[in-house]
């Protein structure tokens, strides 16, 4: 086709953690991800240090990672975690996504489930070899068209910068959000969901699996954790016990 293979390997999901022989096992359960689904889910064992932790691909230990330790336990800061219920217009193909802050950083992925799609419903080697298969257009349009990838800053509260954004170098370090912008978009919170519009005007409703601090408003930050911090909590604990339940059964429910 003349095209370049992409290379995609951003993706979201649960961890299902066991102590092992002194260490953590964690079973990735992928909700989405840019690269096909695999007959099992991914095993690592993960070793941890004083700032960094290793993870080595279970049980053969053909692959290794060295992760570096960002910050401390006082600079870390507040922890969000938000889970995607619905968008307005439904798209033909309903997504899956997670949105996680960690103090100043976030990272956001929205693409359809398991089983849903070229990519999600093709059991096959790799991105790279499915477009050997499928061809180059036709999934480079899924990618383009049904996934998000971002990672980014909270340079303030109520004011996000994406410093990357999966197949879209242009949106590199550009303002993702801006609470004193309306043509950003808008942020509305209630009672254990968030409304995100767009600044397309799409509406993103967001279930809240976790809320300490408030990086959407301006003027706000960890104090405003809000009275959505009981109900987290609570709706933390039920999602710990459905990923525990799960085992290698297979991906999260989205």
């Amino acid at each position: 086709s003349g095209h370049e293979q992409q290379q995609e390997a951003s993706f979201a999901g649960r961890c299902c953690v066991v102590a092992s022989e002194g260490q953590a096992l964690c079973t990735h359960l992928r909700g989405i991800d840019y690269q096909p689904p695999r007959a099992k889910a991914s095993r690592t064992q993960v070793i941890f240090g004083a700032s960094s932790l290793e993870v080595v691909s279970h049980p053969v230990g053909e692959q290794r990672e060295l992760w570096a330790r960002v910050g401390d336990d006082e600079t870390l800061g507040g922890v969000v975690a938000l889970e995607l219920e619905a968008e307005v217009p439904a798209p033909k193909t309903p997504r899956c996504g997670l949105w996680v802050f960690i103090g100043d950083r976030f990272a956001r992925l929205i693409g359809p489930p398991h089983g849903s799609g070229l990519i999600s419903g093709t059991c096959c080697k790799s991105f790279a070899q499915l477009q050997k298969l499928r061809g180059y257009a036709e999934t480079r349009y899924e990618v383009m068209e049904h996934y998000e990838a971002v990672s980014g800053v909270v340079e303030k509260p109520g004011l996000l910068k994406a410093k990357r954004v999966a197949s879209h170098t242009e949106r590199f370090n550009k303002v993702f959000y801006n609470a004193s912008d309306r043509a950003s978009g808008g942020m509305e919170r209630g009672k254990g969901s968030l409304v995100y519009t767009t600044a397309s005007g799409r509406k993103e409703t967001w279930r809240i699996l976790e809320w300490t601090y408030d990086p959407f408003s301006a003027g706000q930050g960890k104090a405003d954790a809000g009275g959505d911090e009981a109900s987290s909590s609570a709706t933390r604990a039920r999602s710990q016990s459905s990923v525990g339940a799960s085992g290698d059964e297979g991906p999260p429910p989205c």
